[in-house]
C-alpha cells in the first residue's frame, strides 16, 4: 500500500485532471505530514497542507481528493485571514460548514476520478450559501446539539473526524495574502472554465468572490473591536451617575469594557432577514468584548421608545421594532446627550435615507446601511457587501 504522501499527491494529481480549480490551487501548498499530534485531519495555513498520516491511510482515494478540495477552499475563502479574533473552534465548524456544500456540489459533478467527503463532515443545508461569519454567529442557537454531520458535546459530528475540523491554522507570515489567494482562485477558475471543468457550484462561488468588495461583519467587529477594547477613561465622556451630584468625574467604565450603542432606523426599509443578520453578528461581536452596557435605541422621525439597556449575561434576540414612521437621525444622538449614556462607540443601523445632525459626535460613529451611498461623518458600511462566500 502507498505511504500517506503518497496518496495525497495521487490526489493532487487526479484533481488537476478531472476537479482543476481544485488542482490548481492544491499546487499552490506545500505537503507537511504533522508529527506532533495537533493534526487529527488535514489542515492548512495559508502555505502549507498538514496531514496526519493515519487519517489519510483510513480514507479511499476519492476522499483524499475531497479533503484536500475541502483545504484549499479555505485559502480560496481567505478564512485563515477572517477569523478576526473569533472562538477558534467554532470558527473552524462554521468555515467547513460553508465549504462543504460547494465540495459536495462538486463532487455532484460529472468526472473521470471522482471526489467525495468523508462521512461524518460538519453539513447542514440551511448554511448553504451563507458566509463563515454569519453562520458563526447563528451557530450559537445549535451549539451542544448532537447529530450526523453536526457538532456533539466534544465538538465534533460522529463517524470520522470532520474535515478540517482540527485546523484552519492562522495565517503564516511569509505565506499569500488573503488577496493573492483570490487571484489565485480567479486563476484556478479561468483553468477550470477552459477545460469545461469548472461546476456550478465552484462557478457560483468565484461570482460571490469578486463581488465582496467588503465583507460588513469583519468590518463591523473590527470597529467595535478598535473602539471597545482600545478605549480608555476619559474627562471628555464624565460618568453619567455623578452629574446629577454636580461632581465631573471621569468615565467609571471598564477600561476594557465601556458601554455602546447600537441605533435601529424603524423607518421601515429594513426587512426581517437584514434584522436578524445584523442582531446575530452583533450578539456574537459582544459576546467577545463583553462591553458593560449595550445601550438600545429605535427611532423613525423620533426615538419610539425608552432605551434598552443589555448586559454581557443577556442576549438580544429578535428585536420587537416600534415605529415605521419617516426618518431622522439627530432624535437618537439627541437622545444619547440629553440622558448622558455615552457610549465608546455607535453603531446605526439604517437605510441611509434621513436627515442628518449638523454637528459630529464625539464618540465614533458606524452606520451598516441597507442601500449603497455613504454617510456625512463617521464610517459607512453596507450590509449586502460580502454576504456570501
Amino acid at each position: 500500500m502507498k505511504n500517506s504522501r503518497e496518496r495525497i499527491t495521487i490526489a493532487r494529481t487526479n484533481l488537476v485532471i478531472d476537479h482543476p480549480f481544485y488542482g490548481v490551487l492544491a499546487l499552490q501548498l506545500h505537503v507537511v505530514e504533522d508529527t506532533t499530534g495537533e493534526v487529527q485531519t488535514m489542515a492548512t495555513d495559508g502555505e502549507s497542507l498538514f496531514y496526519n498520516s493515519a487519517f489519510v491511510q483510513s480514507l479511499s482515494q476519492p476522499e483524499i481528493m475531497g479533503c484536500v478540495a475541502h483545504e484549499v477552499m479555505h485559502c480560496a475563502m481567505g478564512h485563515q485571514w477572517r477569523r478576526e479574533g473569533r472562538d477558534h473552534e467554532k470558527w473552524n465548524h462554521a468555515c467547513d460548514y460553508a465549504i462543504n456544500p460547494i465540495v459536495l456540489g462538486s463532487a455532484n459533478a460529472q468526472s473521470g476520478f471522482s471526489l467525495k467527503l468523508p462521512a461524518g463532515v460538519l453539513y447542514d443545508k440551511q448554511y448553504e450559501g451563507q458566509s463563515a461569519e454569519w453562520i458563526y454567529a447563528h451557530l450559537r442557537e445549535t451549539a451542544g446539539k448532537s447529530g450526523s454531520g453536526k457538532p456533539g458535546a466534544n465538538g465534533k459530528g460522529k463517524g470520522k473526524p470532520s474535515c478540517g475540523c482540527d485546523g484552519i491554522r492562522d495565517a503564516k507570515d511569509g505565506a499569500p495574502s488573503a488577496q493573492e489567494w483570490r487571484v489565485l482562485a480567479n486563476e484556478a477558475a479561468n483553468a477550470a472554465r477552459q477545460a469545461g471543468k469548472l461546476p456550478g457550484a465552484l462557478s457560483g462561488f468565484v461570482e460571490q468572490l469578486n463581488e465582496a468588495k467588503i465583507d460588513w461583519r469583519a468590518a463591523l467587529r473590527r470597529f467595535v473591536q478598535e473602539y471597545v477594547l482600545h478605549s480608555d477613561y476619559t474627562w471628555k465622556r464624565s460618568a453619567a451617575r455623578y452629574i446629577s451630584t454636580g461632581n465631573y468625574l471621569p468615565s467609571a467604565f471598564s477600561e476594557q469594557t465601556p458601554p455602546i450603542g447600537v441605533a435601529f432606523d424603524t423607518s421601515g426599509s429594513i426587512s426581517d432577514g437584514e434584522l436578524t443578520a445584523f442582531v446575530a453578528e452583533l450578539q456574537s461581536i459582544i459576546d467577545e468584548v463583553k462591553p458593560e452596557v449595550v445601550y438600545s435605541i429605535q427611532c423613525d422621525a423620533k426615538v419610539t421608545a425608552e432605551h434598552v439597556e443589555y448586559y454581557p449575561e443577556d442576549l438580544l434576540g429578535k428585536v420587537a421594532i416600534h415605529g415605521r414612521g419617516g426618518t431622522r437621525f439627530e432624535p437618537v444622538f439627541d437622545y444619547i446627550e440629553e440622558r448622558g449614556l455615552r457610549p465608546a462607540c455607535l453603531v446605526y443601523l439604517t437605510d441611509l435615507e434621513g436627515s442628518f445632525p449638523q454637528v459630529e459626535p464625539d464618540y465614533p460613529v458606524i452606520w451598516v446601511s441597507v442601500n449603497k451611498g455613504t454617510a456625512p461623518f463617521g464610517e459607512t458600511i453596507h450590509l449586502n457587501d460580502g454576504g456570501g462566500a
